[in-house]
């Protein structure tokens, strides 16, 4: 009866029988979230005095998100314990409303609703593609649409630095690069939406944009024909010089990401770098970022990727920083499970899942491995939830099922209505048919506006489209060319 709701909602129960009769018209009472007000006059209906009741009701009792629609002869209540539990609702609400709009009717009904995890994050990747702000706005709202709440941005790599910085000469070459200023507005814009920013700065490899600028702290080659840095003085002042720029444009308490992976160890020969590791470099950023907020009275949280052969953490510093081990193939499914529970439990450091897709090999687009990382998450207290990654390339229209799909399995993964894995045309055509009425009833799903505001594709660095096709969209890409080009 309610089959078309993405994400599915918790629990719903429905009438046969007895429905609501719509007119198109609604009068509003209580804390009307402001996505509702918007969504309504989207689907063309109207708001005043008279016209279907609709309340929104604080309830303590109710956790945060969560929320409790209810649909009755007397008009639809809901229930949530604070402003994000009614703004998911309306989310909700809104889907129900365009789908019954044609018939005038909507069944009786009752769902009760909550996020199976905390973070519920996406990830786009500057550092080997391109996005304009524009085309990042639209993202933001299509991910409020589908119940995400974070936006993890991948600020620069090998190929590409994916924005301006004051008084370095860090991302000046990049034509596509985000202003400093943009990336604030961004943050503001997208906090309306109850959606937080991560910045990811590169912190070890992956470095090859800032070597291009900066060649003495070249340390030598990383994993896949990446840049690792020379670990010397002149690297920590950099990084923390790039850190403290965007931890100044971010809000009180936030997230920042400081990648560490795949990278391979160069130390210098200062007397200050002597005995120094990965483990210790690990607490040295740490470090770094307590000083930078104790300077700028901020609350950021150090958040760094778990890598191939597992992330040494000094003890300390275990329940103070995130990790997030990462796996994009559904062919590792033993591997997944066991890092699941080698990571999971009690006692031991927040996780933050990294699922998702990679561009270059999973070109049809990939959700698998989320819906099997964000179930498996649900069974350990300290997984704070999943990031959906989408790595090289910016073609999201082009793979907008996979990320549909996604976003929904980081609110539930185990509805019961969810098709097995591995039979990709029966749950294709399972998504297609949520998919495909929604973009009709929210244009910001649609696929002209989404293709127009995505421009060329880049994947690499390189321009796959337009008359710059084959063409490095900066002159870092061309002089970072990585495995994926060949012998270079």
């Amino acid at each position: 009866m309610f089959d078309y709701l993405w994400p599915i909602p918790q629990k719903i129960s429905a009438s046969k029988e007895a429905k609501l009769f719509l007119s198109g018209s609604f009068s509003l009472k209580g804390k009307v979230p402001r996505n509702f007000k918007a969504g309504l006059k989207e689907l063309g209906c109207k708001t005043g005095v008279k016209g279907l009741r609709v309340e929104f009701k604080i309830s303590s009792s109710y956790k945060p998100e969560a929320y409790k629609l209810i649909v009755s002869a007397s008009g639809i209540l809901i229930r949530a314990g604070e402003e994000k539990g009614f703004f998911y609702a309306a989310e909700t609400l809104l889907q129900m409303i365009a789908y019954s709009l044609a018939s005038g009717k909507m069944p009786f009904a009752e769902i009760e609703d909550r996020p199976a995890h905390k973070i519920r994050a996406f990830m786009v990747d500057l550092g080997r593609t391109t996005y304009s702000l524009k085309y990042l706005k639209r993202i933001v709202r299509i991910m409020a649409r589908l119940k995400m709440n974070a936006l993890h941005v991948h600020l620069f790599d090998d190929q590409l630095f994916g924005i301006k910085l004051k008084n370095l000469p860090l991302g000046t070459e990049n034509p596509a690069a985000l202003t400093l200023s943009e990336f604030k507005e961004l943050i503001a814009y997208a906090g309306r939406y109850y959606i937080e920013i991560i910045p990811e700065i590169e912190a070890w490899g992956h470095v090859g944009s800032i070597v291009y600028h900066y060649p003495e702290i070249k340390g030598g080659p990383g994993m896949y024909g990446s840049t690792s840095f020379l670990i010397s003085e002149q690297t920590l002042k950099l990084v923390e010089n790039i850190t403290s720029q965007i931890v100044g444009v971010m809000p009180k308490k936030g997230i920042v990401h400081l990648g560490m992976d795949e990278a391979n160890w160069y130390p210098s020969k200062e007397k200050s770098i002597e005995g120094m590791d990965p483990a210790k470099l690990v607490g040295v950023y740490s470090e770094m970022l307590e000083r930078i907020n104790k300077k700028q009275k901020k609350n950021m949280r150090l958040c760094i990727w778990a890598d191939h052969g597992g992330r040494p953490v000094p003890e300390k510093l275990k329940k103070k920083i995130i990790i997030s081990p990462w796996n994009y193939w559904i062919r590792n499914k033993a591997k997944i499970e066991k890092a699941a529970k080698f990571y999971g439990g009690k006692g031991k450091a927040d996780i933050l899942l990294g699922a998702g897709m990679a561009s270059e090999a999973q070109q049809r687009g990939a959700y698998d491995t989320t819906k099997l990382w964000a179930t498996l998450g649900m069974k350990y207290p300290n997984i704070l939830g999943v990031d959906v990654t989408y790595w090289g390339v910016n073609d999201i229209p082009l793979k907008l099922l996979s990320v549909f799909a996604s976003f929904g399995f980081c609110w539930n993964p185990v509805a019961k209505s969810i098709p097995p894995a591995g039979d990709y045309e029966t749950f294709d055509q399972y998504i297609a048919k949520k998919l495909l009425p929604w973009q009709l009833g929210f244009k910001d799903g649609r696929m002209d506006a989404l293709l127009k505001d995505m421009g060329e594709i880049v994947w690499q660095g390189f321009y796959l489209t337009g008359k710059n096709c084959g063409k490095a969209a900066a002159i870092t890409a061309e002089y970072n060319k990585t495995g994926y080009f060949g012998e270079v």
